[in-house]
């Protein structure tokens, strides 16, 4: 990978990552900020953070279950990347210089033995976890909801409730880099669960969207979030 630098470790930018100067009004950046003064703080745990989940899940994803290997060809601050980044003092050691023959590269890195069926062993005594990380309706009246489920109960359904009504079940099986990171004692992420349903033009800000997880011997844990507009 290429140009996956991430947002700068040592100073302030503009946003995320700096913008080319000729393409940029760089020299109003400063006082837009003044002007807003929380846009930088409120992007930063949604769409960066988001941003950083996405790349974490994709690179585990094709790990895990497609037998791939990624490595960076320049230092990357994205924690997902940095340390499957190829160093110039390891590229020299290998007899390499700029610019680097994409053959070459290819010798260096180590060979993935194929997809992993069986997730990280989880602690039996662990309580069950849920959680709802993304609640909201987007600009064409989708309802999209994903949050993850942790329970060394074998878990059956989740069912997507509003108002205490069941208005369809949640898909599982993908990879939720915020509960791999933050309860890595029950598992290694593969807890995720999506829904998707159309609402339209029903106006629904604030109302509590709910994930009910069940087990064969009943519910396990529940969690809830308010809906949310763009």
């Amino acid at each position: 990978m290429l140009g996956c630098d991430g947002k700068s470790e040592t100073r302030d930018n503009e946003d995320f990552w700096a913008h080319a100067r000729k393409a940029q009004y760089d020299e109003l950046v400063d006082s837009g900020h003044r002007c807003h003064p929380t846009f930088d703080r409120n992007r930063q745990k949604t769409t960066y953070q988001r941003f950083l989940d996405s790349v974490e899940e994709t690179v585990t994803t094709g790990e895990r279950k497609h037998g791939k290997v990624y490595r960076s060809l320049q230092p990357s601050n994205i924690p997902a990347l940095k340390p499957r980044a190829l160093s110039p003092e390891r590229l020299a050691e290998a007899g390499l210089e700029p610019p680097y023959p994409v053959r070459s590269l290819a010798m260096l890195l180590p060979r993935n033995t194929g997809p992993v069926s069986e997730p990280a062993a989880a602690t039996a005594d662990l309580p069950p976890k849920a959680g709802i990380s993304r609640c909201e309706v987007d600009g064409d009246g989708l309802l999209v909801v994903s949050g993850f489920v942790l329970s060394t109960t074998p878990v059956t359904r989740v069912d997507v409730k509003i108002d205490g009504k069941v208005i369809g079940e949640a898909v599982g099986g993908g990879y939720h880099a915020g509960a791999a990171r933050e309860h890595a004692a029950h598992g290694d992420g593969w807890c995720g669960y999506e829904f998707a349903a159309t609402v339209g033009r029903t106006y629904l800000r604030g109302v509590m969207v709910r994930f009910e997880a069940f087990g064969a011997d009943g519910p396990l844990v529940s969690t809830q979030r308010a809906i949310k507009y763009p």
